[in-house]
């Protein structure tokens, strides 16, 4: 028991700065991923980030949270792609001389493609 004695010290005065740096790097990629979303990207590795913050709420209230945040967050660009869309197709009825069928369907359609693979953490967003 004397042998760990020194361990338990330097885990007693480190412990609180280990979390604090884990939770300094949570939150770090969260805004990351938040970025990403916003920006209408969607990649393996904001797949990975997202899977990995799953796998994090399983047992901790907070990024539990966190996580359901951050599908919040992946709801709404995936729902904005959607209605633009929507309206594209409309606009191609009738298209105006500035309409880029590059700009306006082929992109969006190549980021809706991306998005699937996320659509697994849509169920977990809010609302």
């Amino acid at each position: 028991d004397k042998i760990f004695e020194g361990f338990r010290k330097i885990a007693a005065d480190f412990y609180p700065a280990l979390i604090q740096a884990h939770q300094s790097a949570k939150r770090s990629e969260n805004a990351i991923l938040r970025s990403h979303f916003a920006s209408r990207e969607f990649t393996d590795e904001t797949f990975r980030m997202l899977n990995d913050l799953s796998k994090s709420g399983a047992n901790d209230s907070r990024a539990r949270a966190a996580y359901v945040q951050v599908c919040g967050t992946l709801a709404t660009p995936v729902r904005a792609l959607i209605q633009d869309m929507t309206m594209n197709f409309v606009h191609l009825k009738y298209p105006e001389q500035s309409f880029s069928t590059q700009e306006h369907l082929v992109k969006p359609w190549n980021q809706l493609q991306a998005a699937r693979s996320h659509v697994c953490f849509l169920k977990d967003a809010p609302g």
